[in-house]
């Protein structure tokens, strides 16, 4: 049969109001992040990451944080990793993890996916806008 999603822990390393370990799935088909390393989150301009990023993200591994509506999966990680990110971290629309899909192939192109749940999205994001949109500041590593 097709591959399964595989359940993965999220773990926010800072800003300490957020640190904790969060439940969170790689679709089929994902790439998927060293254990050990760590991430920055930023926050894309278009918070579905459907649109071309404004602004190329920092380097040595980011990933985007983007809503999971609007346009197809592959197209959010195809911007993602055209504006340098690592990674695609999608959240749900509710409790229930979505369930992401990617192509034929079973790969998205150049960046591993997570889906997470919609409160642990609401509450990175307004962490975010709290901080003055401070990119990179919330630190994060990915486990299966």
């Amino acid at each position: 049969g097709a591959p399964r999603p595989q359940t993965a822990v999220v773990f926010v390393r800072a800003p300490a109001e957020l640190a904790g370990n969060y439940i969170a799935r790689f679709p089929s088909g994902s790439a998927q992040p060293a254990e050990a390393q760590e991430f920055a989150a930023v926050f894309p301009s278009d918070p579905q990451g459907c649109a071309a990023y404004a602004a190329e993200l920092p380097g040595g591994g980011a990933v985007a944080v983007v809503g999971n509506c609007s346009c197809p999966l592959e197209e959010k990680a195809s911007r993602a990793a055209a504006a340098g990110a690592k990674g695609l971290v999608v959240i749900s629309g509710s409790e229930t993890i979505d369930d992401l899909w990617v192509n034929g192939s079973g790969a998205v192109p150049g960046v591993f996916v997570i889906g997470v749940k919609q409160s642990f999205g609401h509450k990175i994001k307004e962490w975010s806008v709290h901080a003055g949109g401070a990119q990179g500041a919330l630190r994060m590593s990915f486990a299966a």
